[in-house]
């Protein structure tokens, strides 16, 4: 009787084996062109700016990720969809391969680490980790920086009149960082 189970125990293992085979893995082409945060003392604001691609496409279920620490907190790996701003930030279109936009939260303790990141799917494990640029604005926001006035209206009826004060940011510089939806009024 054990002489015909050893063969079948034989072919269960090289099944076994058979079936454990890994896939190759394949580049899909996907990175960050921009992954930078600023913090400004003087507003205790901690500005995200992102524009995440990937060749294979960005679905609903791919979010992105922040997390930093201060002296004071350790915020983990949290949806930026979950924050609450402190500027007005708008949804922008980057396309079915993209994903950017920006947020900017309160902060009040500079922060020691700042991360951003791809979640490829929001109950996924797999995530694009890019290194983040990182910079400390120490100076309030000049008075005198330019101001421009921007109409907000469809098909070019104006129905408000916003005026807004550049910001400056050491790694996004204007007109783009409205780009990834910053929307400040002076």
């Amino acid at each position: 009787m054990s002489g015909l189970l050893r063969p079948t125990i034989g072919g269960v293992a090289a099944l076994g084996v058979m079936s454990c085979a890994k896939a190759p893995l394949f580049d899909v082409n996907a990175g960050f062109s921009l992954a930078d945060a600023s913090w400004f003392a003087e507003e205790e604001t901690l500005f995200v700016f992102y524009e995440a691609f990937a060749e294979q496409g960005i679905n609903d279920d791919t979010i992105i990720e922040l997390t930093y620490a201060t002296d004071g907190e350790r915020v983990p790996w949290t949806d930026i969809s979950t924050f609450e701003t402190v500027h007005e930030h708008v949804s922008v279109d980057c396309g079915p391969e993209e994903r950017c936009g920006s947020l900017s939260l309160r902060v009040p303790l500079e922060p020691r680490e700042v991360g951003i990141r791809l979640r490829y799917h929001r109950d996924g494990e797999l995530s694009l980790d890019p290194d983040t640029v990182y910079n400390v604005v120490e100076h309030p926001i000049d008075d005198e920086a330019p101001v421009g006035v921007r109409s907000a209206g469809a098909d070019d009826v104006v129905d408000r009149v916003r005026v807004e004060r550049q910001l400056t940011v050491p790694v996004v510089a204007e007109p783009d960082a409205h780009l990834t939806g910053l929307q400040r009024d002076a």
